[in-house]
């Protein structure tokens, strides 16, 4: 998270946030001045006394003494007084024929308004607690008939609470219709704007709140989201003109907000940009701790002193804050982008503690209230370029990703193509090494056979060598039959046979049955095992032609258990002929037999008696079928 100020749009967020803090502030001093007219007096030299009496006391009474407006009590007054009277001569060539209204801007914490000694209207009760009208103007209607020709007396009753300092700033006097613009557009600035800052505050923070606790993306924002609320209610007074609950503990709840926000935007930074700070953050959290407990506990005159105290300790933990930002930006504009708003907020929080500490503020407003405007904006801003950087990042992500996609398929469809060859070539070789296996045992042998037999010259060479050649034409039109496709049936294979073989039997007087019937399927029964079952079939029909001395020849398929508890199809060979001498040396087809059946993963069972023989060739059905490597 090092990196999360690295936003493209860094230089224009600069430049426009440059301008729009142009805008306000001129929009802000063309509000406060524009509208008035000829007509309408400022006050700002009124004579003050400090009286609890709810009525102007004459100007006869002792204790009357000259001030300049904006006036602020000093510590030895708020200790004493809790009340003032404010009087002013306004004096007019001749009575208005309209009505005419007192525009009070700021006054600290409520007033009523006396005109020639009639009241003419107040900010609320005048009893504790009182209103928060600190931040609300105040705009009091004087009917016309009140007002005369010559000296009219204003007389302004100030009222505050322990914890607050007594202000009055100078008003305005004049007709209704040419004080009443000022008093809507101050009343939009520090009240109406307020709110809709502060209510866009909250329902961010309480938003990004809700996200941070139910998302995991967004839980390191969740310190920055509390900070947001608590910022929002360090401007409740916005909302609320008379709180509920009493004005010491309202105050402690707004101050408390304020003081907590900077602990928790800099524990939401620290997340935020990955730092592991717990020192530093117990000693803010345990500052921020011990303020709140000032608050709490001071006596009340000294409750304003110790939320100034509170403001410095906040605008230091901003210039920390600030300096956060600037680490965790990596480009100059970035960099530009954090301070910024930052610079704003140290800027706007100290002309706030000038200018209550002052008595008097040169734009004629407190600034913090729109501090989170910006704030806000700026954080917007970060979370939006955020964003798009994301999108960009996984756009060329996917991108990359195609491509790869696309050469790894590329190179799959050449390694499927190698792949091919390559089994293609090991299929002609393994079959071109079995019909030369199949050569080299069958044809091979006979013609060695009859090329014996010629070159001996023995009487009737001629016949042998005819047999001979006969057998190894049948070996070789075998090996032929095998190529052909035989769909993977025992019985198409079977039938190959029997045509060969048929005519041969019939040229010894031998006659075949054929008992074949439908058998399960084999599997993987293919070329090699078709003419590994031929060569036993054929083996056992010449072994019959040359010893056994039949007649009968029977052929006959099925399904059962093998001897080794496989379950099987059998082929078998039998014949009505003598049997054989179990006893006497086994020959070369009996073992030539055994060998092909243990290719074919099965066994060879021979039963033989003076009655006639009995060959079965048992072949597996399942996996266990297959065609073992030639050898030899």
């Amino acid at each position: 998270m090092g990196g999360i100020w690295q936003t493209p749009g860094a230089q224009r967020y600069d430049r426009g946030v440059r301008g729009a803090l142009v805008i306000v502030f001129a929009a802000t001093a063309v509000g406060c001045v524009a509208g008035k007219s000829r007509e309408v007096r400022l006050v700002d030299i009124a004579l003050r006394t400090f009286d609890l009496a709810a009525t102007p006391p004459s100007v006869d009474a002792p204790g009357w003494v000259q001030v300049s407006l904006p006036d602020t009590w000093r510590m030895e007054s708020r200790r004493r007084h809790r009340a003032a009277w404010y009087r002013a001569v306004v004096a007019l060539r001749e009575a208005p024929g309209t009505p005419w209204a007192v525009y009070l801007p700021r006054v600290v914490q409520n007033a009523a308004v006396f005109v020639n000694g009639v009241s003419v209207g107040d900010g609320g009760s005048m009893d504790p607690p009182l209103p928060r009208n600190w931040n609300r103007p105040l705009l009091l209607t004087v009917p016309a008939p009140l007002l005369r020709a010559g000296d009219n007396i204003v007389a302004v009753h100030v009222v505050v609470e322990p914890t607050a300092p007594g202000h009055l700033r100078s008003f305005y006097v004049g007709p209704l219709e040419a004080v009443r613009p000022l008093f809507t557009q101050r009343t939009w600035w520090q009240v109406g704007f307020v709110q809709v800052i502060g209510g866009g505050t909250l329902a961010a923070g309480l938003l990004l709140l809700a996200f941070s606790l139910s998302t995991p993306a967004f839980a390191r924002l969740r310190w920055i989201a509390v900070a947001l609320v608590c910022w929002a209610w360090s401007n409740a007074d916005a909302f609320v003109h008379e709180p509920r609950i009493p004005t010491r503990l309202w105050e402690w709840s707004t101050a408390s907000a304020l003081v907590c926000c900077p602990v928790t935007f800099v524990l939401g930074f620290h997340r935020l940009l990955d730092h592991r700070r717990p020192q530093l953050e117990a000693l803010l959290v345990g500052t921020a701790v011990a303020l709140l407990v000032a608050l709490a506990t001071v006596p009340p005159v000294w409750t304003f002193a110790t939320m100034i105290v509170s403001v410095g300790v906040v605008v230091t933990m901003t210039f920390y804050i600030m300096r956060l930002g600037l680490r965790g930006a990596a480009t100059k504009q970035a960099r530009r982008a954090v301070l910024l708003p930052t610079a704003a907020v140290v800027v706007g929080a100290l002309h706030d503690v000038a200018a209550v500490t002052a008595g008097t503020s040169p734009l004629g407003l407190l600034l913090s209230p729109y501090l989170p405007l910006l704030a806000m904006g700026f954080l917007a801003w970060q979370l939006l370029m955020n964003h798009l950087a994301s999108v960009q990042a996984t756009e060329a992500l996917a991108r990359t990703l195609e491509q790869r996609v696309e050469e790894k398929h590329a190179e799959l469809e050449r390694n499927y193509v190698s792949l091919q060859a390559l089994e293609r070539d090991r299929a002609v070789a393994a079959e071109r090494e079995r019909i030369m296996q199949d050569v080299h045992d069958g044809v091979g042998g006979q013609l060695v056979t009859a090329l014996a037999l010629v070159e001996r010259g023995a009487d009737g060479a001629a016949s042998d060598v005819t047999e001979v050649l006969r057998s190894a034409l049948d070996d070789l039109r075998l090996v032929i039959d095998s190529l052909d496709p035989v769909d993977c049936e025992l019985l198409s294979v079977l039938g190959s046979v029997r045509a060969r073989l048929e005519p041969r039997l019939l040229q010894h007087a031998l006659a075949m049955r054929w008992e074949v019937r439908d058998v399960p399927p084999i599997a993987a029964f293919g070329p090699q095992m078709a003419l590994q079952v031929m060569r036993v079939v054929q083996e056992a029909v010449t072994n019959v032609v040359k010893h056994a001395r039949a007649t009968t020849i029977v052929v006959r398929t099925g399904a059962g258990t093998a001897p080794d508890d496989r379950r099987s199809v059998f082929v078998e060979i039998g014949d009505d002929g003598c049997g054989y001498d179990t006893a006497a040396p086994r020959g070369r087809g009996l073992t030539s037999m055994e060998r092909r059946a243990a290719r074919l993963g099965g066994q060879l069972e021979v039963v033989t008696s003076p009655t006639g023989t009995t060959v079965r060739l048992w072949i597996p059905i399942g996996a266990d079928a297959a065609v073992a490597p030639l050898t030899g």
